[in-house]
């Protein structure tokens, strides 16, 4: 069964959709919305069959964007430079329909941080330019990378909705040309086990259910991705106090061993992978395996048998290898056009309007980067969840908790960040004044603009760039302390050679903070 494809005149995209243009909709589907702070998160991920150095050069280079984005662009890459596109080759660059990409932050080959000027024939879609995008690549293997899209800083109401939902579509529908830049022919065939899986695309699949006197619904959503034969699958789970996003599938058909394998992550950031096949006509088991924080794998058997109109199925959860254990789960599915509305009430129903975005800070602060030094990175593993460590970093409370010292810090593009080490000194020469937020994504990453310390009075009149990533780990979240843009000769040695010192300490006292009290105390 092939996908639904939508037709949509009006794409847009920060990275690359046309404003005018017919495009279909890509089945590659974004997340959910993420509610964090006064803003919405728009996330949207792809796994490509390329190196990391090729999918960096196809964002970042004249020659990589328009062999898979649109046919005409112009680069000007460094921070405050611009990536200007046309899906219209005739206009040119200024003409109707370009679409201005000003590049906010970078850190090369990992993360690229751009907000954008919408062409005036945008109209609605303009609402989107307080919003910024920040798209991270992280390899898999020597030939495959993640990328992973978010669109950050999105309002609530009637026209962000409509805004948000035109650009959930584009954003999908991009990445999914990218894949198809670098996707591998794919292999025919094994028929059972490919008519089944097909036979769930489409509709939506529910189920509703009363365990324990309390509502139990399930909502699953499989659809095609990029190539026609790829599945993606949405879940949620929840009850009569709303939904959650549980978890994201993505399943691709192996032809050669007769199987379709998948990998996943949940609500959690755990991951899953495995395969299935089909045992019986109407029957499709999966060998799902769960890696855990702790390291530890859980296995489980899944069985899916279907009715035969094939618009139900039951889903049998136990044990891996335990075929007559109690079930984990026993539930029966439905397909609908669409789930009732209560399916879709989320159980955060934030009605907080959009962020006030204000602009980076001016190009000409930031260096010609050295060719000679080299970044400082700096890693941890601090025993705290994202969020608490996002905090930490993104408020002037959170960072006095720390650090104890004094900072103004607006959580906002172009927002303040600035770290006040002594009040000592006149205004000016206390930290890092002046340096602003350049970028973020809430609980997972932060960029900003970084100054010398006074006692390098020529290169504290520039700016550098760190980049901070948080990501869950096995005993906290592993944390990436990233300082790049070192400009060349007067004294940038020793400015990196000061901040390879500093930022060491830095996370050592942030570690030091969730440190357990039998810890912190010797």
């Amino acid at each position: 069964m092939k996908s639904v494809v939508m037709m949509f005149t009006s794409v847009c995209l920060v990275s690359g959709t046309a404003w005018s243009s017919q495009q279909p909709a890509s089945t590659v589907q974004p997340a959910q919305p993420i509610a964090a702070g006064n803003e919405r998160t728009l996330t949207c991920e792809v796994i490509v069959d390329a190196a990391l150095d090729e999918v960096w050069e196809a964002f970042t280079t004249k020659a990589g964007i328009e062999s898979w984005m649109v046919p005409l662009a112009e680069v000007d890459f460094r921070i405050g430079g611009t990536i200007k596109t046309n899906y219209n080759k005739e206009a040119g660059i200024g003409g109707p329909g370009t679409i201005v990409h000003h590049i906010l932050a970078y850190e090369p080959h990992h993360m690229l941080a751009m907000r954008f000027d919408a062409p005036p024939e945008a109209g609605d879609k303009k609402l989107a330019e307080n919003t910024w995008v920040i798209t991270r690549m992280e390899p898999i293997s020597a030939k495959q990378t993640r990328v992973t899209e978010s669109m950050v800083g999105w309002g609530t109401g009637p026209e962000w909705d409509k805004v948000y939902e035109f650009f959930e579509k584009g954003n999908a529908w991009t990445l999914g040309q990218l894949k198809k830049k670098f996707a591998k022919p794919a292999h025919g065939g094994f028929e059972l086990t490919q008519s089944l899986m097909e036979g769930l695309v489409g509709g939506e699949w529910i189920a509703e259910d009363t365990i324990n006197g309390k509502t139990f619904r399930v909502r699953n959503v499989l659809e095609h991705g990029p190539d026609g034969k790829s599945i993606l699958t949405r879940g949620w789970l929840g009850g009569s106090d709303g939904m959650w996003f549980h978890a994201l599938t993505m399943i691709r058909p192996d032809a050669d061993a007769g199987r379709y394998t998948f990998h996943g992550v949940n609500q959690d950031g755990l991951t899953s992978e495995g395969d299935t096949r089909a045992t019986a006509e109407r029957v499709l088991a999966w060998d799902w395996n769960t890696h855990n924080a702790d390291g530890s794998v859980t296995r489980l058997d899944i069985q899916m048998e279907f009715a035969k109109d094939n618009q139900s199925y039951r889903m049998v959860m136990r044990p891996a290898g335990k075929p007559t254990a109690t079930p984990i789960v026993d539930v029966a599915l439905t397909r609908v056009p669409r789930a009732p509305e209560v399916f879709f009430r989320m159980k955060d129903s934030s009605s907080k309007q959009g962020v006030n975005v204000t602009r980076p800070i001016e190009p000409s602060l930031f260096p010609v980067p050295s060719t000679d030094l080299a970044p400082v990175v700096k890693e941890a593993l601090i025993p705290g969840s994202p969020a608490e460590v996002f905090h930490c970093w993104t408020t002037s409370e959170g960072f006095k908790s720390f650090m104890s010292v004094e900072s103004n810090i607006e959580l906002r593009v172009g927002g303040k960040f600035e770290i006040y080490f002594s009040m000592d000194p006149p205004a000016g020469l206390r930290g890092s004044e002046g340096c602003q937020v350049l970028a973020y994504i809430p609980d997972e990453m932060l960029a900003f603009s970084w100054s010398a310390p006074p006692k390098f009075p020529k290169e504290r009149e520039q700016r550098a760039l760190v980049v901070v990533t948080m990501m869950l780990a096995e005993g906290g979240t592993k944390v990436r302390l990233v300082h790049t843009g070192f400009g060349e000769g007067g004294q940038w040695p020793e400015v990196r050679q000061y901040f390879d010192n500093a930022w060491g300490m830095v996370l050592g006292a942030l570690t030091q903070k969730f440190a357990p009290a039998s810890e912190s105390s010797r």
